[in-house]
């Protein structure tokens, strides 16, 4: 079984055919992680531009603590993420956790 095949099943044990997402399992190397951290660095700004430009997030009509929330939400979210993948790379390197 391939490490995506593992980390995205088609089907759980008893055969219904769930999607089954497993984060916190399994190794990943060195390449990967670096691969995915910068994809999280860049992504997340990028997302943001995208929100602020398409009019989605209207900076006037959500004023300065609506600014400050959001910016909050997604750097919350960009650490999330950069934290699950590397409990991935700690495993790799055999790191409890």
């Amino acid at each position: 079984m391939s490490e995506s095949e593992s980390e995205f099943s088609s089907q759980n044990n008893d055969g219904k055919g769930l999607l089954k997402i497993d984060l916190l399992n399994g190794r990943i190397g060195r390449a990967q992680w670096w691969f995915r951290s910068v994809s999280v660095v860049i992504g997340i700004p990028v997302l943001i531009i995208i929100l602020l430009f398409s009019g989605i997030w209207d900076i006037e009509e959500a004023g300065p603590s609506g600014f400050q929330s959001g910016l909050a939400f997604f750097g919350l979210l960009a650490l999330v993420c950069l934290i699950l993948i590397s409990v991935k790379r700690f495993h790799d390197l055999n790191w409890p956790g």
